[in-house]
């Protein structure tokens, strides 16, 4: 690595702001109204900590239906869990990466255990990053620096190139399906922030248990950190 470029790399800073497992396709035996109540119970508070927040909301079902949803939010805790008929989700803000660290696998499962889940079609686990760089430079720049080749940028007297944004697919050694956006921040492309995110997926249809979530949550894992890797770009801790 160049000296320039060891430099634009020590003044990238890595947010994680966000990991998530969510489920799709729910199917639980409780009803809207059961899990209203749940929603305020002492169990779900033991999931996300004191003091929670609750914010309503609206999800799709799978038939393309619309039905309410209730999210409940630890404000100390950084963690949050929506609650639906038809789609669960448990997240972690704190910026923690390791599952061992944030809790994630052991939250989703205990939720599916609360909602008494029967099946679902899909799980997923999904990573949001946000790289703030100093340097007078936008995101969309600094992507195309690092992934296409420097004679890809120069378009003469044509043009002024401005950025990319990209998506990569990949098939994990499980055979989950896997996707990563590298964007500027809002799509703006004068924005100095990177966007990241990604989704690794498993087409599902029994209850997973502790140990499936935790092998999709690695797998997801280690498709953001080599990508990351790859390109030049630094890996949340």
């Amino acid at each position: 690595m160049s000296d320039s470029a060891a430099n634009i790399l020590q003044l990238l800073v890595p947010d994680l702001v966000n990991v998530s497992i969510i489920s799709v396709g729910t199917v639980s035996e409780l009803t809207q109204s059961d899990f209203s109540k749940l929603a305020r119970s002492s169990v779900i508070s033991e999931l996300v900590g004191s003091s929670p927040r609750f914010d309503q909301g609206i999800v799709a079902d799978a038939a393309g239906g619309i039905v309410a949803s209730i999210t409940v939010q630890g404000i100390r805790s950084f963690k949050a869990v929506t609650l639906s008929p038809v789609r669960l989700e448990v997240h972690n803000r704190s910026g923690l990466l390791n599952p061992q660290e944030n809790g994630l696998p052991q939250m989703a499962r205990k939720l599916f255990e609360v909602a008494e889940t029967t099946g679902l079609q899909a799980i997923g686990v999904n990573f949001e990053v946000l790289i703030q760089s100093s340097l007078q430079s936008t995101a969309a720049k600094e992507i195309a620096h690092r992934i296409l080749k420097p004679e890809l940028l120069d378009f003469g007297k044509i043009a002024t190139f401005s950025g990319i944004s990209s998506k990569f697919f990949f098939e994990t050694i499980s055979g989950y399906s896997s996707s990563v956006s590298i964007e500027p921040r809002w799509n703006d492309v004068d924005s100095p922030t990177i966007w990241i995110q990604t989704n690794t997926n498993a087409d599902i249809s029994d209850v997973p248990d502790e140990q499936f979530i935790n092998e999709l949550y690695d797998e997801a894992k280690t498709v953001l950190v080599d990508l990351l890797t790859r390109i030049g770009l630094p890996v949340p801790s």
